[in-house]
């Protein structure tokens, strides 16, 4: 059985609409019968059918202007149109097929004809559908997937700009290095103003072609530590500006994922300045251990003396004695 295809079959003439609806009928599919153009119009707006078998040569309307007028309806064009003429002349096959038809038989017709067209025209119609809506899931996901990508980015280019802008304006020294290849891919204001280097002159080179530390085979080794921790904290590391000054610096190092590639997060602040004053605090202090030990052995030196004065003066206030003879 063929699921109860609705079928309109459109004739002037009573005996063809007999034939073809006992055939059709014979199939399982409903039949509708008009004898008229017009009639045909109101009926498929009344309900759309599945498929038309539309006489060609009828008095009122003719087949033509009927599937014309189907044609430029947006809700009824995609109904399958087959012609049906005594006419088999090849202008007539033209205008059928110009006119929106997708198929041309010709009377007397035979009822495995019309079975194998019908049948045909009908899974060709269900395909289609299944086509255009396949196409209009598809348009529609692929739209929202857009909108998806779309609103990902903007999330996205949001948090890139306010990266950027934290990177950029952050006072602590920030470098951002490939892990893989140790190639610097960015550098803050801070960076060029404490190793005297643009961005522009430190990005796509490594830290050893610039010569920016003293300890370059410890800083690779922290690079190659980080695979496996991720993270090292606290590093104190001399570094070599581009005037090749030295300088100290405590650095730390975070894995991070940057543009879709591993890479290091270097944060670390300039403590040149904070180590020469605890080093001169450090002389200080040990001039003072030494002022308090020179004093301490001076106290004690002049307590000897006091107590040797002392002695001295008691001795020398003492009468004289004198030896008897």
């Amino acid at each position: 059985m063929n699921e109860k295809k609705n079928i309109l079959i459109v004739d002037d003439i009573a005996d063809n609409l007999t034939v073809l609806s006992e055939l059709l009928l014979a199939e399982g599919y409903v039949v509708r019968p008009v004898t008229s153009g017009s009639l045909a119009l109101k009926t498929i707006a009344a309900e759309k059918p599945a498929l038309i078998l539309l006489d060609i040569k009828m008095l009122e309307m003719d087949g033509y202007a009927v599937c014309r007028r189907l044609k430029l309806d947006e809700k009824l064009k995609d109904i399958p149109v087959i012609f049906i003429s005594a006419y088999g002349e090849e202008s007539e096959k033209i205008k059928a097929f110009e006119a929106g038809g997708v198929d041309y038989i010709i009377k007397p017709f035979h009822s495995g004809e019309i079975y194998a067209r019908v049948k045909t025209h009908l899974a060709l119609a269900d395909v289609r559908r299944e086509l255009e809506q396949l196409n209009y899931d598809l348009e529609r996901k692929v739209f929202q997937r857009t909108r998806e990508l779309e609103e990902s980015n903007a999330q996205l280019k949001k948090s890139e700009e306010k990266f950027s802008k934290a990177f950029q304006l952050n006072p602590a020294i920030m470098l951002i290095t490939t892990l893989s290849d140790k190639k610097i891919i960015d550098a803050n204001k801070a960076f060029e103003d404490k190793w005297g280097y643009t961005a522009k002159e430190a990005i796509s080179r490594t830290s050893r072609e610039l010569g920016l530390w003293e300890e370059e085979e410890k800083w690779e080794q922290i690079h190659e530590q980080l695979s496996a921790d991720l993270s090292q904290r606290e590093i104190e590391l001399t570094f070599i500006t581009k005037n090749n000054e030295k300088r100290a610096g405590l650095f730390s190092f975070e894995v991070i994922e940057f543009g879709n590639e591993l890479c290091v997060l270097t944060v670390g602040e300039d403590i040149t300045e904070r180590k020469q004053s605890e080093d001169k605090i450090k002389d200080q202090l040990h001039e003072l251990q030494r002022w308090y030990s020179v004093t301490l052995n001076r106290e004690d030196r002049v307590m000897e003396l006091k107590k040797e004065i002392n002695e001295l003066l008691k001795r020398l206030n003492e009468p004289p004695r004198y030896s008897k003879t």
